[in-house]
């Protein structure tokens, strides 16, 4: 009776170690798992940021050829003041020399 008392022992404990190493199996796949979804996410977090800095890098070059336009546009402007400047000059000019008897 010892013997069997041993054996059903033995049995409960076998089967005990079989409980926690398949609980054991079972948090380990979903550690696994959660870990390949962090990873995921981040290399989604990698990607888009990589995409973010290209649409910056994009945008601060649209910025700067809006820029170049703006100081050819002011150039453009300005020497058509001057232009508009010595026509003025040379109206008034006329105006007092014809205005002199």
């Amino acid at each position: 009776q010892d013997l069997d008392s041993e054996s059903q022992r033995l049995k409960a404990e076998l089967d005990h170690r079989a409980q926690t190493q398949k609980q054991l199996q079972q948090v380990t796949e979903q550690l696994e798992k959660e870990q390949r979804g962090r990873a995921a996410e981040r290399e989604d977090g990698v990607n888009a940021n990589h995409k973010l800095s290209l649409e910056v890098a994009q945008f601060k070059q649209s910025v700067q050829q809006l820029q170049l336009q703006v100081e050819a546009k002011h150039a453009e402007i300005n020497a058509k003041s001057e232009e508009n400047l010595e026509q003025t000059l040379k109206i008034e000019q006329l105006n007092s020399d014809i205005a002199q008897p």
